[in-house]
């Protein structure tokens, strides 16, 4: 009889390429913990995960969602990232990720694109033409703390972008 699951930490890939997520999460290990304190350890498996959270996965994004394991329940929570999105991480000067409402704005020389909110890593992920360059601005930055908004640029050989605030 199973007493426990978890999911063991270490066999979680700190981020995960959206085109790899199904070999991703075959290597993600179960601790099953049987009533005589037997130990199981098993792999995760695609039927364990609700089709609602495993469409999830197909965007570029950090999302919990639940695993499922005979009556068993437990939360994992996985990074997804597309190599070919445009992506921002707002964080504080300490490293830690900015997150809640923060949004980031990708702009033209004659233009500005909709705003994409941070999720809880601090990430806003946006797909946008490679051959325009991209000035980088965020909005809803917390209070007392503020950022150059001058010196953020991107473009199809500089992808990803971090924005640490001062």
């Amino acid at each position: 009889k199973i007493e426990t699951i978890k999911i063991v930490e270490e066999s979680v890939p700190a981020v995960i390429n959206i085109n790899d997520v199904d070999s991703a999460i075959a290597s993600i290990k179960l601790e099953v913990t049987k009533s005589k304190g037997e130990v199981e350890i098993i792999n995760l498996e695609k039927s364990m995960i609700s089709e609602e959270d495993y469409k999830k996965l197909s965007n570029a994004g950090y999302y919990t969602i639940t695993i499922n394991y005979e009556e068993f329940k437990t939360n994992l929570t996985l990074t997804i990232e597309d190599p070919n999105a445009y992506s921002v991480k707002v964080v504080y000067p300490n490293g830690q990720p900015v997150s809640g409402g923060v949004s980031v704005q990708w702009c033209t020389a004659t233009s500005c694109l909709p705003t994409k909110e941070v999720n809880a890593a601090g990430v806003a992920y946006n797909k946008l033409d490679d051959s325009k360059k991209y000035f980088i601005h965020i909005e809803d930055i917390p209070a007392w703390y503020t950022y150059d908004p001058n010196a953020y640029t991107t473009d199809k050989d500089s992808k990803k972008v971090e924005i640490k605030l001062i």
